[in-house]
């Protein structure tokens, strides 16, 4: 029967706001309590009462009031809900940080700390935090055509390895932090690329471009505040244009040579350094060597020019037909032939010294074979002061004997 329906011994709407149909002013707050606490009391399976022909079990007819009345068991196990649900709302709000990670917490979605690894706890449905990893190195690859500095295309390609390091700035500063650094890191490098030539790019330059794209990257992401810390860039090989692919080719390949031709000679200046070392010691010892033997024989004949000197101022006559004896002999000793002219147109003649010189020795040493050694030795003596005699021109300048005599030349050497 619905509320406003019309009762049997009721006149009027039957109104669950008012008792008897009489009008009583607003309900009463005890009224509305007493539903409430039933309605609880009906959810936890309680019955309102109990009925008067239906005792308790465990009740006798004389036991005592041994009956609990609704509104206690209500309120016990109102508290006990409230009990429990508050355990749970405390135990929702511990949470764990990885070592990895960093978090930030947020009050009703606003930025309040932020948090270390470990454990923590935060008032549910109040706050709530995020997580980022600062550990995790993020990688990319950009690649794209670019216009160098002497106005040729070439294709370049990077590499850029990065980390979140700064947890709040990384997610509250920009709105992408992942599309920011792209689009840094082209500008960047079409800025390096356009400060370069082409031949730097392919070959030598491609070292000091990847430095100078990760200082460029680092400065234009600093001034946002991405929270982003780049740890490496790499430059990979760049392509030149398809015309000039084959020439560009032989370059390299003409640099690398150059340097295998010149590692190549630094070893092998390196494996004969020892042995060009020991030469040129040797060549200075020689050096050395035949100076000292130079200086001594200049020495020597200084002395002996100082010696004749004396003499010759001494006899002059003497010395002067002396040294033009000794010269005519070192001439004649060095030729085999001797050609005399005479006077008045005479015929030439011929003295074969070579062959004098030879039947001598041979006298000699038939003498020295036959005869006594000490007598062998006078004979030998007697035999050359004779020939000395009979051709003073040609005799030795070593044997003073020759020119003792003052019938012959007009003079007496002293030695």
């Amino acid at each position: 029967m619905a509320w406003n329906e019309q009762g049997n011994g009721n006149k009027g709407p039957k109104n669950p706001w008012n008792r008897g149909g009489k009008d009583q002013g607003p309900p009463d707050l005890d009224e509305i309590v007493r539903k409430v606490r039933e309605k609880l009391q009906s959810l936890l399976g309680w019955k309102k009462g109990t009925p008067k022909n239906n005792k308790p079990r465990g009740t006798g007819d004389g036991g005592g009031d041994s009956k609990r009345t609704p509104t206690e068991i209500t309120q016990s196990h109102v508290l006990i809900a409230l009990s429990a649900l508050l355990g749970l709302w405390l135990l929702s709000g511990i949470y764990i940080i990885s070592p990895m990670k960093r978090g930030v917490v947020l009050r009703f979605g606003q930025y309040v700390r932020t948090v270390e690894p470990g454990p923590h706890w935060i008032p549910r449905f109040i706050e709530s935090y995020l997580t980022v990893n600062v550990q995790e190195v993020t990688s990319f690859t950009y690649m794209d055509e670019m216009l160098t500095k002497d106005g040729n295309i070439v294709s370049v390609e990077l590499s850029v390895m990065y980390r979140r390091d700064n947890v709040r700035d990384y997610l509250f500063n920009v709105i992408d932090p992942q599309d920011s650094i792209k689009q840094a890191t082209a500008s960047a490098l079409r800025q390096v690329i356009g400060d370069s030539a082409l031949d730097d790019i392919l070959t030598t330059g491609r070292q000091l471009i990847r430095d100078e794209v990760q200082q460029q990257l680092t400065a234009i992401l600093a001034p946002y505040k991405t929270g982003i810390e780049i740890i490496d860039v790499n430059l990979q090989p760049a392509k030149p244009p398809e015309a000039v692919t084959e020439a560009f080719d032989d370059v390299i390949k003409a640099r690398k040579d150059e340097k295998r031709y010149i590692n190549e000679a630094v070893a092998y200046a390196s494996q004969h350094n020892e042995i060009v070392i020991g030469q040129v010691e040797r060549i200075l010892r020689e050096a050395e060597a035949e100076q000292e033997r130079l200086v001594a024989e200049s020495t020597g004949e200084v002395a002996q020019f100082m010696a004749l000197l004396s003499l010759y101022k001494a006899q002059p006559e003497v010395m002067r037909l002396r040294l033009y004896l000794d010269a005519f002999e070192s001439i004649l000793s060095k030729s085999s032939k001797v050609l005399v002219a005479t006077k008045k147109n005479q015929n030439i003649l011929y003295l074969p010294l070579d062959k004098m010189v030879e039947a001598q020795r041979q006298r000699s040493r038939g003498e020295e074979d036959s005869g006594d050694a000490n007598s062998s030795s006078n004979n030998t003596s007697d035999t050359d002061s004779s020939s000395d005699n009979n051709n003073l021109p040609l005799g030795d300048s070593s044997d003073d004997s020759r020119i003792t005599d003052p019938t012959r030349g007009g003079y007496q050497w002293q030695q």
